[in-house]
C-alpha cells in the first residue's frame, strides 16, 4: 500500500526514479540480487500491484 501511495502522489516515473536513482541500497533492498528466484519474485510482487514501471532496471540483473 505504501509504494501504490507513493506512485499516486508522485507518479511512476518519479518513483521509478527515486528507487533506481543513484543511492543504489534502495533498490538492492526492494530487489534482492542474491538469486535470480528472489529478484523475479520482487519484480512479479511490483507487477501484479500495478507498479511494473518501477522493476525496470531489476529485470535487467536477471537477463
Amino acid at each position: 500500500m505504501l509504494f501504490q501511495d507513493l506512485a499516486e502522489q508522485l507518479g511512476i516515473r518519479a518513483l521509478s526514479n527515486k528507487v533506481n536513482g543513484e543511492d543504489t541500497a534502495v533498490r538492492d533492498a526492494l530487489f534482492p540480487k542474491d538469486c535470480a528466484k528472489n529478484t523475479r519474485f520482487a519484480i512479479n510482487f511490483f507487477t501484479a500491484i500495478g507498479l511494473g514501471g518501477v522493476t525496470e532496471a531489476a529485470r535487467k540483473l536477471i537477463v
